[in-house]
């Protein structure tokens, strides 16, 4: 089983060096991209996955910049390689399971494309998202993130909704018939997939470009209207498994997400998902090491027995 890890990073550089540490693998090629605020920090080198820094660039929660970012991974990924699967996470995500035990679960279930989809959406928030043209999206991060008030923020509430309300009045719609989805942005992805992806760049780039969170619907809504990926989408008819659509764990409702802590330990290591999200150094190191610890361990093995 061959794999791309596809990382974006935004700070703790520790967290990251842990979670390089952990899928450091000859199954496994590994991409991360560091945020400009990053870009001169110092890069992490693996004993055996061959490791690729792409150009850092600006991304802004939120703002297209996220889907472009997503879609400069796969392709270099898919330039440089030929994978079974292609695996979007985060600096604050971690696998929960061994490298071993990861590649075994994506043998069995191989073609499946493991891709969140919330069907409790508000569709009208979603298409709302899309539709209109949200010029200030670069900022929708202070907007959305509850942050001081200040007068730069209250003039950029005015002047996207007076946008999006001109929009309406006139009738700029700029959707096709086409049936939105969302979900969360981390996926876990066939080549033929990500080959489908890159062929319609062009059109994710007109559709999205000035969306809100389209991060969280290009994927899903690419998918869906492909009856031919449709029907790989996993627990797309409601399977009985215990395993998220993603195969992560993320914990909603406690948070957005929630950040895991030492006492959640027990649940995290009988969870059957393959990743969970998100962690957080300055809210628990000691989760963070206990996972670490435990998995390099049984990677270690692992490679011990093989080597025997």
């Amino acid at each position: 089983m061959r794999n791309a890890y596809l990382i974006m990073a935004h700070d703790q550089i520790d967290l990251l060096d842990k979670i390089i540490d952990l899928l450091d693998s000859n199954e496994n090629d590994i991409y991360v991209h560091l945020d400009s605020k990053m870009e001169n920090i110092r890069k992490k080198k693996c004993k055996y996955s061959p490791i690729y820094y792409i150009p850092s660039m600006d991304v802004r929660w939120g703002a297209y910049t996220q889907i472009k970012l997503e879609i400069e991974l796969l392709k270099t990924a898919r330039l440089l390689g030929n994978y079974d699967y292609y695996h979007l996470i985060s600096g604050h995500d971690m696998p929960i399971k061994s490298n071993k035990e990861i590649n075994a679960f994506l043998e069995k279930n191989y073609g499946y494309e493991f891709v969140s989809f919330d069907e409790k959406s508000d569709f009208k928030n979603i298409k709302n998202r899309v539709e209109y043209k949200h010029f200030f999206q670069k900022y929708y991060y202070l907007l959305k993130k509850g942050r001081k008030q200040s007068l730069n923020v209250i003039c950029i509430k005015i002047l996207e909704k007076i946008c999006v309300m001109t929009q309406k009045i006139f009738g700029k719609r700029r959707l096709n018939e086409i049936e939105l989805k969302k979900g969360a942005n981390w996926f876990s992805i066939t080549e033929d997939l990500v080959d489908y992806v890159l062929y319609n760049e062009n059109k994710i780039k007109k559709m999205y470009k000035y969306s809100l969170c389209g991060d969280e619907v290009f994927l899903q809504t690419l998918i869906y209207n492909n009856e031919k990926f449709r029907k790989r989408i996993y627990n797309n008819n409601n399977i009985k498994c215990e395993h998220d659509m993603c195969l992560r764990c993320i914990d909603w409702n406690r948070g957005s997400p929630y950040t895991w802590q030492i006492e959640d330990y027990k649940y995290l290591k009988n969870n059957k998902n393959l990743y969970a999200r998100k962690f957080d150094e300055k809210v628990d190191l000691k989760i963070i090491d206990k996972i670490y610890k435990e998995l390099m361990n049984e990677n270690e093995e692992s490679r011990d027995n093989n080597v025997s």
